[in-house]
């Protein structure tokens, strides 16, 4: 959760590789160690398009995945009646 939190707010996140997250790969940075974790640190802070990339992939698939647009609420509601 902190990590997709993380995404919302519009941070670039970087990840450990794991199976629970494989799906997140393309979207964010996901890495086996600390060495590559520092390597796509040092891209990042030295590409800023890159970095905006990283960001815009993190936004739209929170948002198309996580949020309440107006359709999912006016569904929820019609499950509640």
């Amino acid at each position: 959760m902190p990590l997709f939190e993380a995404m919302a707010c519009g941070c670039v996140c970087i990840a450990r590789k794991h199976e629970g997250i494989k799906f997140l790969n393309g979207i964010i940075p996901l890495v086996e160690n600390m060495q590559e974790a520092k390597e796509i640190l040092t891209q990042l802070i030295n590409n800023k398009e890159e970095k905006e990339e990283i960001r815009n992939k993190s936004l739209t698939f929170i948002e198309k995945n996580y949020r309440f647009d107006e359709e999912r609420k006016n569904a929820i509601l019609r499950w509640l009646e």
